[in-house]
């Protein structure tokens, strides 16, 4: 990124780096009933948010395998730092469509790769999503690939 500087009528620029970070988010950890998946060779680390949706996440996982003895597969919830999923490497929110909100770390992916869940996810997930226990919204991209947002 360049920088530009001006006062007193001088400029100059220089080439700096620029992070920006979302603090606090912690990394949602595979085990119990949470099975984390859709890690990449430049994010192989992709399962980090905030403390809230986390515990909504684990809620989510516990009640839906209580009431269906199913495992969710988790998949693409934050970069450790927060930001722009970039799958191609550019950095380009018009690239990543889908994972724009994943950004900030309260937004989480469902995906049934193999497709041996499909008839028992949406509708238990869509209902617990919704449920005052767990609280945010449901979004179906394909049979077997959900987007799940947690609010406060």
């Amino acid at each position: 990124m360049t920088v530009l500087v001006s006062e007193d009528g001088q400029t100059a620029s220089t080439a700096t780096e620029v992070r920006i970070r979302v603090p606090g988010l912690i990394r949602l950890l595979p085990g119990g009933n949470v099975e984390i998946g859709g890690g990449t060779a430049d994010h192989p680390e992709n399962s980090f948010g905030t403390a809230f949706s986390i515990g909504k996440t684990i809620v989510l996982a516990d009640t839906f395998f209580a009431q269906t003895g199913v495992r969710i597969p988790f998949n693409d919830m934050s970069l450790q730092f927060g930001g722009v999923f970039d799958l191609n490497g550019q950095f380009t929110p018009s690239t990543t469509p889908g994972h724009l909100g994943h950004r900030c770390g309260n937004e989480i992916d469902v995906v049934d790769h193999i497709g041996d869940r499909a008839a028992v996810l949406e509708d238990h997930l869509r209902d617990l999503v919704r449920s005052p226990s767990v609280g945010g919204a449901f979004l179906k991209h394909a049979v077997g690939s959900y987007h799940l947002r947690f609010e406060r």
